[in-house]
């Protein structure tokens, strides 16, 4: 059989306690001062190391790419309702409306503003920054509400809360909970938003079709939809906001056979009752 000469062979080396490890060898020829091949000689070495750095690097990646969705599917509302309400101005600068679109347009842009440093904030240092302060949740999502296209949706606040948060990380949670209400359980759903009282914490509740069971393990991983053709990019960055608070949230039936989302170990600062629905 002819020689193959020099050449480099990567393969899983079983060590004397039982584990594999990545192994690389490194074979030459050996010749004689007549150039007559006499023999070889090899090397090898564990590649762990190398192989845990390239890992993470394709980890790292992909934590990347993830991080462009997040912000793509974040910044996709708010554009649409600065688009929507442009639109309508250029047919209507002299309406008595104007000022009010106006205001939402600037909103919306502020949003937007504030997500990117956010994304930013988080690529360099990895986690979130949550500066908390006193935040009025049932205010907050009333104000998200117009701004999500909700149809004939309809939002009920049950509670008056006030709650320690970051507030441009907690809107950012209220938008993508009560889109996914609607986007999931349809235009003519109606929406709860309250408070708990052990644990500790606030919920969003609906009466849609509900999470199976059997997927709620899994509805805030990224790559994971409920809605066909959809990606939860949502719901993983819900989760994230969660996160950075030190809050932990999951997903159970809702008294209504909906979905119901609750948020707990909050931060409640106060409770009552709430007299208005939106």
């Amino acid at each position: 059989m002819g020689d193959t000469g020099s050449g480099s062979v990567l393969a899983k080396l079983r060590t004397k306690e039982g584990n594999t490890i990545p192994y690389k060898f490194h074979s030459d020829i050996l010749t004689d001062e007549d150039g007559r091949i006499i023999g070889r000689v090899g090397m090898g070495r564990d590649i762990t190391k190398r192989a845990e750095y390239e890992r993470a690097l394709e980890r790292e990646n992909e934590r990347l790419d993830e991080f462009a969705s997040t912000l793509a599917h974040d910044l996709r509302n708010p554009l649409n309702v600065a688009q929507g309400r442009l639109d309508f101005l250029a047919d209507a600068a002299d309406d008595e409306e104007y000022n009010e679109h106006f205001r939402a347009v600037n909103g919306a842009l502020d949003r937007i503003e504030r997500i990117v440093t956010d994304v930013l904030h988080l690529s360099r240092t990895g986690e979130l920054g949550a500066e908390k302060e006193v935040v009025d949740l049932a205010e907050m999502a009333r104000r998200v509400w117009t701004s999500v296209e909700h149809g004939q949706a309809e939002l009920n606040i049950q509670d008056e809360v006030m709650i320690r948060a970051d507030s441009s990380l907690f809107e950012r949670l209220l938008t993508n909970l009560l889109r996914n209400t609607v986007e999931h359980g349809g235009e003519d759903v109606t929406v709860w938003v309250g408070a708990m009282d052990d644990p500790s914490g606030f919920y969003i509740a609906d009466d849609g079709p509900g999470i199976p069971q059997e997927e709620r393990e899994d509805v805030f991983e990224w790559k994971h939809s409920t809605k066909s053709g959809g990606f939860g990019i949502g719901l993983q960055s819900v989760r994230e906001v969660c996160n950075a608070h030190g809050w932990e949230i999951s997903v159970t039936d809702s008294a209504e056979s909906g979905a119901r989302f609750e948020i707990v170990n909050a931060g409640i600062v106060r409770t009552e009752p709430s007299d208005i629905d939106t």
